[in-house]
């Protein structure tokens, strides 16, 4: 007896290279609206920054260049863990990036974009290698300037290859330190703040140690 279904295609390659799962990514037409329906769950505070054309001056959409492809609200919230999983919240404003094409498709409603791995903290160029081996390309890339260092970005074209979601991968510089940034709804407290006497780790930074223990 035969069957009219396709067989699954088997994957192509059984070594793993994503590595750990570090960030997850809520896309909204409205931050801070977000931001305070996040709160209300014991949520954040928030770090939010402009991605524009002077702290993202490299940017690359879709295989174009420039300095002034797209900008973006984004925000980071606060967590005592560094282990954990870093929750983003990012409200697109110009340019058909991979997170206005989620709303455009979802009734400009929000919801989870993207989820980001750390690809074992190979360099960027290693990780967009691995990738298009296996024909997954760069959708979105972008060049973050820190108060020291910079970080690179990469979205990939996974929905377009019929995936799930759309994965990323984030590379700061040996020497990163996050830039200044604008707390949501205020500060942490006291209570809520990390130790002063320990070294500080921003939630970048703290992508290049190998985060273990996620989603547990």
């Amino acid at each position: 007896m035969t069957s009219s279904s396709a067989e699954p295609k088997t994957a192509t390659s059984s070594r793993p290279i994503l590595g750990s799962l570090n960030e997850i990514c809520i896309v909204t037409p409205h931050l801070y609206q977000t931001l305070d329906n996040l709160g209300r769950l014991g949520l954040g505070p928030f770090r939010v920054f402009d991605f524009n054309s002077e702290t993202v001056p490299e940017q690359e959409l879709r295989g174009k260049k420039g300095s002034d492809l797209f900008t973006l609200l984004v925000a980071f919230a606060e967590s005592p863990d560094p282990r954990e999983p870093v929750l983003e919240i990012i409200q697109p404003l110009t340019g058909q990036t991979s997170m206005q094409d989620y709303l455009d498709a979802h009734g400009n409603h929000e919801g989870v974009q993207h989820i980001a791995f750390d690809m074992d903290n190979l360099t960027m160029d290693e990780r967009l290698g691995l990738m298009a081996a296996r024909g997954v390309r760069p959708v979105m890339q972008g060049v973050w300037k820190g108060s020291k260092g910079v970080t690179r970005f990469c979205f990939f074209d996974t929905v377009e290859q019929g995936m799930a979601t759309c994965f990323e991968t984030i590379a700061p510089s040996e020497d990163w330190q996050e830039p200044e940034c604008r707390w949501y709804p205020s500060p942490p407290t006291i209570a809520k703040a990390v130790d002063e006497t320990l070294p500080k780790k921003s939630v970048l930074s703290a992508y290049a140690g190998g985060l273990e223990e996620l989603l547990q």
